[in-house]
């Protein structure tokens, strides 16, 4: 069974394209008649087993999107997102622009 298979069983009546990437899949709920692009990538921050990503019915995700949820992102019904949007609840800090990334932490 590939990914996409995998997928489409979990989220059904949810298209997906090409390597959609989607980390904790027991947080994010994706509503049917959603479409997501090729080379998405929904991602879970905190892995507590909180509910942290919802899709709405009838939205396009469009490819290479980024969606980042660290305490909540809940993307309504009918919403249509362009070519490589990234939408977040998070962000690195950069008091000392010296440190790595991830040794800055994050701002919420």
């Amino acid at each position: 069974m590939d990914t996409n298979d995998q997928l489409s069983e979990r989220y059904p009546g949810v298209s997906f394209g090409l390597n959609v990437q989607i980390l904790r899949l027991a947080e994010t709920t994706i509503a049917p008649e959603t479409v997501v692009g090729d080379n998405v990538w929904l991602n879970i921050c905190r892995r507590d087993g909180a509910k942290r990503l919802e899709v709405g019915r009838c939205v396009l995700i469009g490819r290479q999107g980024v969606v980042s949820a660290l305490t909540h992102v809940e993307i309504g019904g009918y919403v249509l997102m362009g070519l490589r949007v990234f939408i977040a609840d998070n962000d690195h800090s950069f008091v000392n622009i010296l440190k790595t990334v991830y040794a800055a932490g994050r701002e919420l």
